[in-house]
């Protein structure tokens, strides 16, 4: 009566009279014992907040997608800002961001900014940031297991990797950018918001920007599947390759990263969060060659290894030579799952930021959540309407 993964309406609730008009999704059972155990009470699983709930087939309205009252979903935000994520990106200047650090900002500045919302904006750009670390389950669990309008913002340093995503009623969309770092490289966030492609894209941005969605919603299924297990896979490559990239640096800082590592550990242990350790030396060997962006260039022979080596501005800039290589076998993986999420193979400097949070889980014990993170809020919205 009630397939997995469709969108119903819970009305006729009396112990819970505040969940009547929200939009839920049904959920398959976790085991064989919890599915016999919904079937004995008579009851169906469905999304909610902190916990999932299981409500009896009466207390349930399945939607229809051909009905214009149950397939449309009010995306904008009451009060603040006065429009919706798609419209504040294809008619404002927020929309012609192109970096995606600073469009995660724009979109949050513009939520809590807006009519009603007053904040302190320097406060809301340095909102509590959790770490994106497997496994994860209840952070998946936290997207998708309630009916609130909800915005995360991904802000995965570790491979310039920054995009935000809009859950609500059980559907999902995703907004992001990418910086234009070379000719046919990089989107604004205007772009991304397009139904169809541009024709100058790439057949690789292309698959990415359908894979997203193609500018529209992305069910509860889709959005786990198509956005989190890729992020979830790409944090995996990306340990493997980063490690393989490191144990190529000169012995002298590998030497001298690890005695900061011991150091920094220490200090944890002795609970000193607030002691100042300083920038660790791989670091600062590697902020050298990102504030280079273009003094590295990737060399790809497919089926052998990719190397990341510097080049004649590199030489020009006086920056000393650096020649690192990934074996196929580790590089693949990465490359395939960076260009289905980004649409784009990682440009040169993205090796050089994974290097430099290649420590991101210990700075996180730290407090530091880099790397590898994201943030949330919560878009305030009335009461609903009676079901009809």
């Amino acid at each position: 009566m009630f397939p997995t993964g469709i969108r119903v309406r819970i009305h006729g609730l009396q112990s819970r009279y505040d969940l009547n008009g929200t939009i839920a999704v049904v959920l398959a059972p976790d085991n064989d014992e919890e599915a016999k155990d919904l079937q004995e009470r008579g009851r169906i699983k469905v999304t909610g907040f902190p916990q999932t709930l299981s409500l009896k087939p009466t207390n349930l309205r399945a939607l229809r997608e051909d009905d214009p009252r149950d397939a449309a979903i009010d995306w904008t935000f009451c009060d603040s800002p006065p429009m919706g994520i798609k419209e504040l990106l294809t008619s404002t200047e927020v929309g012609s961001h192109d970096r995606g650090d600073t469009l995660n900002d724009a979109i949050l500045i513009a939520i809590r900014s807006g009519p009603g919302n007053p904040e302190d904006v320097e406060q809301l750009l340095n909102m509590p940031r959790r770490q994106i670390s497997l496994p994860d389950h209840e952070m998946v669990s936290g997207f998708l297991n309630h009916h609130l309008h909800c915005v995360y913002f991904f802000r995965c340093d570790a491979i310039s990797l920054y995009f935000t995503a809009e859950t609500y009623c059980g559907k999902a969309r995703v907004w992001q950018s990418f910086v234009k770092c070379a000719p046919g490289v990089g989107y604004t966030a205007k772009d991304w918001c397009r139904t169809a492609p541009k024709a100058s894209w790439s057949d690789t941005l292309r698959a990415a920007h359908a894979h997203h969605g193609g500018g529209r919603e992305l069910s509860r299924a889709e959005f786990e599947h198509a956005i989190l297990q890729p992020l979830f896979d790409l944090q995996t490559y990306s340990d493997a390759v980063t490690e393989s990239l490191k144990m190529q640096l000169p012995q002298t800082l590998l030497t001298q990263h690890a005695a900061w590592v011991k150091n920094f550990e220490a200090a944890l242990a002795r609970r000193a969060h607030g002691e100042d350790m300083g920038q660790s030396p791989l670091m600062a060997f590697t902020q050298r060659y990102i504030n280079l962006i273009g003094c590295l260039t990737v060399y790809k022979v497919p089926g052998e290894t990719i190397t990341i080596a510097t080049n004649d501005m590199a030489n020009a800039m006086g920056v000393p030579d650096l020649s690192l290589s990934v074996p196929w076998s580790l590089a693949q993986p990465f490359l395939d799952t960076y260009a289905l999420l980004i649409g784009c193979e990682p440009p040169s400097f993205v090796y050089m930021f994974m290097l430099h949070y290649a420590d991101w889980r210990l700075l996180g014990r730290g407090g530091m959540r880099c790397g590898w993170a994201y943030s949330a809020a919560t878009i305030p919205h009335e009461a609903p309407p009676p079901p009809p």
